[in-house]
């Protein structure tokens, strides 16, 4: 990384310092965790570079000053205008314009806030309070709700004449107790009753001018039953999990236009294993059926979705008409 950074204001040092002083990064890797594995010849190379870069004054970004020891870094000449760093600034300063625009800055209470475009998205509150009706859940979520702000603003209060510094660490790791302790009672209840509760937690809120305040509904280990609570209201169809292709259930069921679709695994697969499978997953060319994802065929046109399965059976070759091991045929209702 720093002879990559000198490279782009001198390549021909940088190929110096390639040429001259080289480690094998893998076998260091491996020392750490490996027994038997000796990297020492390879961490000589790295610190007599270090050394060069030090006694030569080669100029370093500054933003890669912490990737140097804690005892060489105040030995470091620092560039002025390392391009890396200003790329780092350039960086930082659309990430900020982003947040404000996005997000807005300043809070309801104090007075100070600077709209942002979540202030201005349209929550669909009638939809949310009319799912709300015969929530048997109202009372719990109600207790919840206002333990959890009774505790934010106890805590807020508490903190409020630390200096910066502390007040962000303390304010931090209280938040952090807070939102444990509302898990550990959330967690009592199953999942429909979890959804029940934070669909009534999300009509108080977002019925309120504190809409913008709404860190419960989206908190570690409680935003997948938001999230699902939305989609079977109605709301947030096309969320998935990152990573998977499992997709939250919809009300709004697909009502497919094509017969059939093909599936192929890379290992031998049989209509047997899911016979008693009735619905069917599609995202992109990928399929979840049951607890297994497989590769839709490359012949298929289908829309995402979930279908209901009214048959699987053995593919059969075009040409031979033999049973293919591993691809089946899915007969959608």
């Amino acid at each position: 990384m720093h002879r990559s950074a000198i490279g782009i204001v001198d390549k021909d040092l940088m190929n110096d310092l390639l040429n001259n002083y080289r480690w094998n990064l893998e076998r260091v890797i491996d020392s750490t965790v490996k027994e038997g594995v000796n990297s020492s010849e390879d961490m000589d190379a790295v610190g007599s570079m270090y050394e060069k870069i030090i006694d030569d004054k080669i100029p370093v970004a500054k933003s890669l000053v912490h990737r140097f020891p804690v005892s060489k870094q105040n030995k470091l000449a620092l560039s002025e205008d390392h391009p890396l760093d200003e790329l780092l600034e350039a960086i930082k300063l659309l990430i900020k314009q982003a947040d404000r625009e996005i997000l807005g800055e300043g809070s309801v209470t104090k007075g100070n806030r600077i709209k942002g475009y979540i202030d201005k998205i349209e929550i669909p509150i009638s939809k949310i309070g009319l799912a709300n009706l015969d929530n048997q859940m109202i009372d719990i979520a109600e207790g919840l709700l206002r333990n959890y702000n009774k505790n934010m603003a106890i805590m807020l209060d508490k903190t409020s004449k630390l200096n910066d510094n502390e007040k962000e660490l303390c304010r931090r790791s209280e938040m952090e107790k807070i939102q444990n302790n509302l898990l550990a009672e959330f967690n009592l209840f199953n999942q429909t009753e979890k959804e029940e509760i934070t669909k009534h937690w999300a009509y108080q809120i977002y019925k309120s001018e504190k809409a913008v305040h709404d860190s419960i509904l989206w908190i570690d280990g409680i935003a997948d039953f938001t999230i699902s609570m939305f989609a079977n209201i109605g709301i947030a169809y096309h969320v998935k999990s990152n990573g998977s292709i499992e997709r939250y259930k919809e009300i709004a069921k697909v009502n497919p236009k094509i017969e059939s679709i093909r599936i192929w695994s890379s290992r031998e697969i049989t209509a047997e294993e899911y016979e008693n499978i009735d619905e069917v997953f599609v995202l992109d060319k990928n399929v979840l059926l049951g607890d297994r994802e497989l590769n839709l065929g490359d012949e298929c046109r289908i829309t995402e979705g979930e279908y209901k399965i009214k048959k699987i059976s053995q593919s059969r070759s075009k040409k031979t008409m033999r049973p293919l091991r591993n691809s089946l045929t899915l007969y959608l209702a």
